[in-house]
């Protein structure tokens, strides 16, 4: 008989892959795949560690603060790393700093890092003799672009690491002097180093140890992925969204940002025109294969879900120049149309829309042009009530090209979504993702923001919208790349709306690309 053990914390001891435990510091059941932790959640799906959002400094005089300060009786060494983008280069200007002092304006001792050009880094360490500048021009970074920077002062040497690679080291005898000292304390700036100078980027992830951590540069830039850090038990540890005790939305306004280490030390800004905002990342790289024999996946409501007005959105691409590629269907069983529609890309690369009445007829809706192959492509049809001529929109705008025949008058009454298939001579070729279905339809702002969605804009939490059904294709359901034999995908609405595929030769495959960010 299986047996789930009881573990303290995650990061101590070894574990079995494939094993459970439950994790009293937490409260959770938990796996060991081999490499990382799952935790399990309610519908005993694995909730895999996800980084969805960052921080955006404007540069003018955003940053935020750990508060409280902390205190340390000595620090001989320490370790502060975080995912920077930079949307500008400022000569002489500090990302972020560690600093002691005896009041919140007081800078008599900051260690910063500064990213003075597209060539040259800099990690400053000041110590009881002044500072050290660890410094480096041999890069060549661009704007915009996300990089793992981290500092290291291990006692002897002060030393720069950028995307998990050390490219300075300068040895010092400065040591912290602010640690220990009578009234003087911890604190760290975000967006501003070097005193009040402000920094124009986006930080993410952000940590710092009270000790040397060398030996995990490597796990801390994990080959250019962003990883969950806790199981090397930073003392600082700023997720910038991410930890379920903040309230990230995008664009929103930062006032505070939970320490993810659990000792207490979060960030804060009070001041309203010095708070940054929340950043999403384009994370969805995870998408499902659909072949030419069949694949698709379905749902079956009580009651038919596109009766009256709604809204259906997806990604897709292809390869193949088909005359009736399906994309998107409702009916009842496949090949029979009475009473429901089929969205699908025509050989002259249009995207159509064709409602079939009772006895089958077909009226051919909506067509918009035109679309290319081996490209992704992001479809919304909007309908106000049945009867009325939809809308088809491609890569976020309403095409000048789109046309419109006789709307039906048959009332809709199939109650099948479907995704990827029509009949199987006209099956999907190629890769669908981020798939939702609205029953109503989306107007003003929330259309607005809807069309803008990137790939793989989480519309729960970026967009607080709320679909009827959202298919995320492989992200809530922690698919890896080439997995077959996928028969459901999980709703990610939170309505229970799962797409299933019961029949093997039907299921579609997962395929995970590079990761995305914004």
């Amino acid at each position: 008989m299986a047996t789930i053990d009881t573990i303290a914390d995650r990061s101590a001891g070894s574990a079995l892959a494939g094993k459970a435990y439950f994790e009293t510091t937490t409260n959770k059941f938990i796996v060991y795949n081999g490499s990382a932790w799952i935790e399990l959640d309610s519908d005993g799906v694995g909730a895999v560690y996800e980084n969805r959002w960052g921080a955006s400094f404007d540069g003018s005089n955003d940053f935020i603060t750990s508060d409280p300060n902390i205190t340390h009786a000595s620090v001989s060494s320490y370790t502060m790393s975080a995912w920077v983008n930079p949307t500008s280069f400022v000569n002489g200007g500090g990302v972020y700093q560690m600093r002691g002092g005896q009041s919140a304006t007081d800078w008599t001792y900051n260690n910063f890092l500064r990213v003075d050009s597209a060539t040259s880094a800099s990690f400053l360490h000041r110590g009881s003799g002044g500072y050290t500048d660890c410094n480096y021009t041999g890069i060549n970074l661009s704007l915009n672009t996300w990089y793992n920077f981290t500092q290291v002062w291990d006692g002897t040497n002060v030393k720069l690491y950028l995307d998990g690679a050390l490219i300075s080291t300068t040895t010092t005898t400065n040591t912290a002097s602010f640690a220990g000292r009578s009234g003087y304390n911890i604190k760290f700036d975000l967006g501003r180093g070097r005193g009040s100078n402000s920094y124009p980027c986006k930080i993410d992830e952000f940590a710092w140890w009270d000790s040397d951590k060398s030996s995990s540069i490597s796990d801390i830039y994990n080959s250019g992925v962003p990883s969950d850090l806790s199981s090397l038990n930073p003392s600082l540890y700023l997720r910038m969204g991410d930890d379920s005790s903040d309230s990230a939305t995008a664009g929103g306004s930062i006032s505070s940002i939970t320490d993810s280490s659990g000792n207490g030390n979060d960030a804060v800004q009070a001041t309203a025109s010095s708070q940054p905002t929340f950043k999403a990342h384009a994370l969805s790289t995870a998408s499902l294969s659909f072949d030419a024999s069949g694949d698709y996946l379905e749902k079956t409501f009580s009651s038919a879900p596109c009766a009256g007005a709604y809204t259906i959105g997806f990604w897709f691409n292809t390869s193949v120049n088909n005359s009736y590629l399906s994309l998107f269907e409702n009916s009842d069983s496949l090949g029979n149309y009475n009473g429901g529609f089929r969205v699908y890309r025509f050989s002259d690369g249009s995207i159509r829309l064709a409602t079939a009445n009772s006895t089958g007829a077909w009226a051919h809706e909506a067509i918009a042009h035109s679309t290319s192959l081996n490209t992704w492509h992001y479809v919304v049809i909007t309908r106000s009530a049945h009867g009325v001529s939809p809308e088809i929109y491609l890569d976020g705008v309403l095409p000048s090209g789109n046309t419109y025949g006789t709307p039906q008058t048959d009332v809709i009454s199939a109650t099948k979504l479907r995704i990827g298939c029509n009949q199987t001579a006209y099956s999907l070729t190629g890769y669908m993702d981020e798939v939702s279905f609205f029953n109503s339809e989306l107007t003003g702002s929330d259309l607005t923001a809807y069309l803008s969605a990137a790939r793989g804009t989480h519309l729960i939490n970026d967009l607080s919208l709320s679909p009827t059904a959202y298919y995320r294709m492989g992200e809530d359901d922690g698919l890896t790349d080439g997995q077959t034999g996928i028969s459901q995908i999980t709703d990610a609405s939170g309505n229970g709306n799962h797409a299933t595929q019961a029949t093997a030769a039907n299921q579609p495959t997962a395929s995970v690309g590079p990761v995305i960010y914004v």
